[in-house]
């Protein structure tokens, strides 16, 4: 717009809309869980794909329940990796399980990204989501799964073999497609559909 001299005028209120940048966390790792262990089995074919618990797909441990005269043990690490080593030794040949129940405030796509030493099944609610029998050395994310979360209560299952090293552990996040924090998501190791069964 223009004055009545002809010259250009300037609003001293012009108003200028900027997106605000979007905040995101990067997710961390889950650090406490329930650790079950360790089986012995020197058949390498089996050593992941057998059903220690008897109840892969059902089983719903909570603190000190006994399998096989091993008790499912609360552990916290104090790093991003969970190693079973410190709690049952270095051992080779073997297998251990993991246990997490996660609570959802909605219902959530969400991935969840593993690193292991060595092989590592995965069951998310009873469904299994990955299975990679294999000897391979620790590295943070190196499976990205694509999982479901319902509102309310999930529970995810880990079972970890060890081949011929001692060492062997992994690690868990659940995140979105770009490793970012989930909000809305706690977790336990009470379990928490007892009330319910």
């Amino acid at each position: 717009a223009y004055d009545n001299a002809g010259n250009l005028a300037v609003s001293s209120s012009v108003e200028v809309n900027v997106d605000k940048p979007i905040i995101t966390t990067p997710a961390t790792y889950i650090k406490t869980w329930l650790l079950l262990g360790s089986f012995n089995n020197p058949d390498s074919n089996t050593r992941l794909s057998k059903d220690y618990s008897g109840k892969e797909t059902t089983i719903t441990p909570t603190t000190g329940e006994i399998i096989d005269s091993k008790t499912w043990t609360s552990y916290t690490s104090p790093t991003d990796y969970i190693d079973p080593a410190s709690v049952y030794g270095n051992q080779t040949e073997i297998a251990s399980y993991a246990n997490v129940y996660v609570n959802s405030s909605t219902n959530n796509s969400a991935e969840l990204w593993l690193g292991s030493d060595d092989g590592i099944a995965v069951w998310v609610n009873g469904i299994q989501s990955t299975f990679k029998d294999e000897s391979r050395d620790y590295t943070p994310d190196q499976n990205k799964l694509k999982i479901y979360l319902a509102k309310g209560w999930n529970q995810i299952l880990i079972k970890i073999s060890n081949n011929t090293t001692q060492s062997y552990g992994f690690s868990a996040k659940i995140c979105d497609s770009d490793g970012n924090e989930i909000s809305g998501l706690t977790y336990q190791l009470t379990n928490p559909f007892t009330d319910t069964l």
